[in-house]
């Protein structure tokens, strides 16, 4: 399952109904939550939403995918609360490109 932020910003969905949509489809039988962009790091409660899912869920694999430029403090948040892999998308071909903006 995956939940495009981009979707979350554009909707507004509160906190507790995104908790509740994605409980409500682990239950359903999902075994993986993913979360991606937009960018998933401009949620400030996602730590809380991991946290969350993981007491809920334990065997849940939670991924986010980002584009690395967040604060590193805000992925370590992530991981302390159960997030399980972050996946790091860095677009650009050129070399310059990529050493700027990584």
């Amino acid at each position: 399952m995956i939940f495009p932020f981009s979707f979350l910003y554009s909707q507004e969905i509160s906190f507790n109904k995104l908790r509740n949509s994605i409980e409500a489809c682990v239950e359903a039988g999902i075994k993986k939550v993913k979360f991606m962009g937009g960018e998933p790091i401009f949620y400030e409660k996602l730590p809380e939403l991991i946290k969350y899912l993981r007491s809920k869920f334990p065997l849940l694999d939670i991924s986010m995918i980002s584009n690395g430029t967040g604060d590193f403090s805000f992925y370590n948040l992530c991981f302390q609360a159960g997030l399980n892999r972050l996946n790091v998308s860095v677009h650009g071909w050129e070399l310059d490109y990529f050493k700027k903006n990584t």
